[in-house]
């Protein structure tokens, strides 16, 4: 893809929560998405994968690398959908998802200026404070086909399976604990951004 700067637009990262005491406080509460509404997007998908799906990724430094680029949050705020495997639509999860742009298009909603200082507190302990299964995608940017902008993208990174960071212990083959205690849960990949190839994945030491 161009150069970070140049083609994406907004940078959204979405985080899909099952566990409702672990979402954050300081988000808007949006209608629950539709079924429908569902069913119509994952029927006419407009992005390209540039990250494919990857388990134990760490997130500490993304904030930083959005920051670095001139981004800015305008907005965060949450949602239920429904699980559409589940035929009686029973089984929920949360959406919650934080959008930047770059600083010259930044445009705050004087809502979210009152609890904008938290919610990027509430945001960085997302970051740091677990791993995610992470996957990035590439849209293009306009609300319909008639707006959208040539060259300009949306940047979705969709994360889920959260893994706290927590002491765990450390396992052989056979489920057998290793070692003489456990171990606070290490990345296997950081998601980070560059200026010329985006978000990209970078495997830990």
């Amino acid at each position: 893809m161009p150069a970070l700067e140049d083609s994406a637009r907004i940078v959204a990262l979405q985080f899909r929560f099952s566990n409702p005491n672990a979402l954050p406080k300081y988000v808007k509460q949006l209608p629950e998405e539709t079924r429908e509404s569902q069913i119509n997007r994952k029927s006419n998908p407009t992005g390209a994968v540039v990250v494919e799906s990857a388990a134990n990724t760490s997130l500490a430094q993304l904030l930083l690398d959005l920051e670095y680029f001139g981004y800015e949050m305008i907005n965060a705020v949450s949602f239920l959908r429904s699980e559409l495997r589940d035929p009686a639509g029973k089984s929920k999860y949360s959406i919650v998802r934080y959008s930047f742009v770059p600083r010259e298009h930044v445009r705050i909603s004087d809502e979210f200026r009152t609890l904008r200082v938290e919610a990027i507190g509430d945001l960085r302990g997302i970051c740091e404070g677990a791993l995610w299964a992470a996957e990035v995608y590439s849209n293009p940017f306009g609300l319909d086909e008639e707006t959208l902008s040539v060259g300009q993208r949306m940047v979705s990174i969709n994360l889920a399976g959260r893994r706290p960071i927590v002491p765990v212990w450390k396992r052989d083959g056979e489920g057998n604990r290793l070692g003489e205690a456990p171990a606070l849960l290490q990345p296997d990949y950081s998601l980070r951004l560059d200026s010329e190839a985006g978000p990209v994945l970078i495997p830990a030491n």
